[in-house]
């Protein structure tokens, strides 16, 4: 059933143990209403406000092992909203972040392709042995406008370009540091790379 109105929670763990950015994708997909990314009948959608909260994967680990107390989160307060596109000034990134639940991001007439905004966190969040983000999406705007398939990533590094999706990806960033001459290494890129092979196989 398509909602009205909309919100949705997405949980996210990550090795990274640095967090300094966000980047949201509306994905384009053939089955949604002429390709989307939005659900409404004409593609379009309007995300009216990204909220996201960060958690010690190691303390959650521990807290499942010991049957602790529920570990805090910590909520990351978002800035330099950017994206691709945006259908106008009234309806620009920046309304994600303007405190205004019914204001929103819109990308019409570019429908049937996929779009990305991007943030940096104002404080970037360290958590040694790695982190997991819950973020929330709200669809408040106009009815039924909300997102076919958001994906999220995250970086390590402040003020990412929406042309730069390598340092966003966990495999591409694996990648990058693989390529790197071992002698040429650093000791902190050494350390990221072996949490990122420890990602894909526990017993490596």
């Amino acid at each position: 059933t398509l909602a009205d109105k909309d919100s949705y929670t997405i949980v996210v763990d990550s090795p990274l143990e640095s967090i300094a950015g966000i980047r949201l994708e509306a994905m384009s997909d053939p089955s949604l209403p002429r390709g989307g990314p939005g659900r409404v009948a004409h593609g379009n959608f309007a995300l009216s406000t990204i909220s996201v909260s960060a958690q010690s994967l190691a303390e959650i680990q521990k807290e499942t092992a010991l049957g602790a107390s529920p570990v805090s989160s910590s909520v990351l307060e978002l800035i330099h909203p950017r994206a691709d596109f945006s259908q106008s000034p009234e309806l620009d990134i920046a309304m994600v972040l303007d405190n205004n639940a019914t204001s929103a991001w819109a990308i019409d007439p570019k429908v049937g392709q996929s779009h990305a905004a991007a943030f940096d966190c104002d404080k970037v969040f360290k958590s040694p042995g790695g982190v997991r983000l819950t973020v929330t999406l709200e669809f408040n705007n106009n009815t039924q406008h909300s997102i076919g398939r958001p994906r999220i990533a995250l970086t390590s590094i402040s003020g990412q370009s929406l042309d730069a999706p390598s340092e966003f990806s966990r495999d591409s960033r694996r990648k990058l540091l693989a390529s790197i001459d071992p002698v040429s290494r650093t000791a902190a890129e050494q350390s990221e790379l072996e949490r990122l092979f420890r990602w894909i196989d526990k017993d490596w």
